[in-house]
């Protein structure tokens, strides 16, 4: 009887520490994240990866771009909310046993990059079980998850997971929990809390001479927050990404093309904040600007083009001469008109750079 009662407990231990590893391996996730497939020079081709639940070991876990090993891990343990980048053609590169400065671990492969269309990433634990997966693709097919895609992703675009307002990846198995994005977010959330900010552009001088640079104004029209990852674009190429710096309700900024100087974490003595961009200026006919927010969202655009383009159009036969401004109106008050209508703006012959129009 004491035998019998002796196997009964050992028995009864085995199957509770079977199924609490069960449990504790089962609270272990990896998941896919973010896919840049068509980058080039010293950026090369990458893979984030984020760990949705742990802490987990990543050793002889590997990824598989289609059927070819690109990477087997080493003996590294990483924590719940991590995230881990895996990057491509960069095998004279060690892999990292801390975080980066950005605050995720950079690994390598001597892989020559991934391909941008009907392509499989994976990633399997060591008993070759698939942990996740992705297939971005032009064709139907045998993938629940597939994204189709119509075109190859572009350099610094990236197919990205969606995350909820909590800032947490959705992970539901299906195509919807992704999204391409024009603006990368490597090894860290693509969606991050936006500040309490609406911004609109108010002026854009885009025909100025060497001395004073094309520039482009923007007003803080309601909230208070950091600008911080904001982004300016010219057409679909990014001229600027901001900087954090505060702004409320009432301010200028200007963007000033250019030019080599420091942006100013301070207004300035005419009352606004100036940025600065190396590029060489805008295009005096033809041109869309638009500004987007640290999501990637749009938040206002305004396109001065002979051709049609999804924002407000102004129709220019001519470029915009130096000293001339296309200009927002504004209301009595000094209140910026916003009805979303070609209506709301006018060619000034005399610049307001930093201030309302309407004085």
């Amino acid at each position: 009887m004491k035998n019998q009662k002796f196997y009964t407990i050992i028995i009864f231990y085995i199957i509770f520490l079977f199924f609490n590893i069960n449990i504790l391996l089962a609270q272990s996730k990896i998941i896919i994240t973010e896919i840049a497939p068509s980058e080039s020079g010293d950026t090369r081709d990458w893979i984030e990866f984020f760990v949705l639940q742990g802490p987990i070991n990543l050793k002889n876990f590997t990824v598989f771009e289609g059927n070819a090993k690109i990477k087997t891990f080493g003996d590294i343990e990483l924590q719940n909310g991590d995230y881990f980048v895996l990057n491509l053609d960069k095998a004279s590169m060690s892999d990292d046993v801390e975080k980066n400065e950005y605050g995720y671990f950079d690994f390598y492969s001597s892989d020559t990059g991934l391909t941008s269309t009907k392509n499989k990433i994976t990633i399997k634990d060591d008993s070759d079980i698939i942990i996740d997966e992705l297939c971005f693709e032009n064709a139907i097919g045998t993938y629940p998850s597939a994204i189709f895609l119509e075109n190859t992703i572009s350099k610094g675009q990236s197919i990205s997971r969606k995350y909820d307002s909590n800032i947490e990846p959705i992970n539901t198995n299906s195509p919807n929990d992704w999204e391409i994005k024009n603006k990368q977010s490597k090894g860290s959330a693509n969606r991050v809390l936006v500040p309490n900010l609406k911004i609109l552009i108010t002026e854009i001088a885009p025909n100025e001479s060497d001395n004073t640079r094309d520039w482009i104004e923007f007003f803080v029209l309601e909230g208070l927050g950091s600008i911080k990852d904001f982004s300016v674009f010219e057409g679909n190429s990014i001229r600027k990404t901001f900087s954090d710096i505060n702004v409320k309700k009432g301010d200028y900024f200007v963007l000033n093309f250019k030019s080599e100087l420091e942006d100013d974490s301070e207004k300035n003595s005419n009352g606004y904040y100036d940025f600065y961009s190396t590029n060489n200026g805008l295009t005096a006919t033809t041109s869309s600007i638009k500004l987007y927010n640290n999501n990637g969202d749009l938040i206002d655009e305004v396109s001065y083009t002979n051709k049609n383009y999804n924002g407000i159009d102004f129709y220019l036969e001519n470029p915009i001469e130096v000293g001339q401004s296309l200009s927002r109106k504004f209301l009595e008050y000094e209140t910026p008109i916003d009805t979303n209508s070609v209506n709301d703006w006018e060619f000034t012959k005399k610049q307001t750079k930093g201030r309302s129009n309407k004085l």
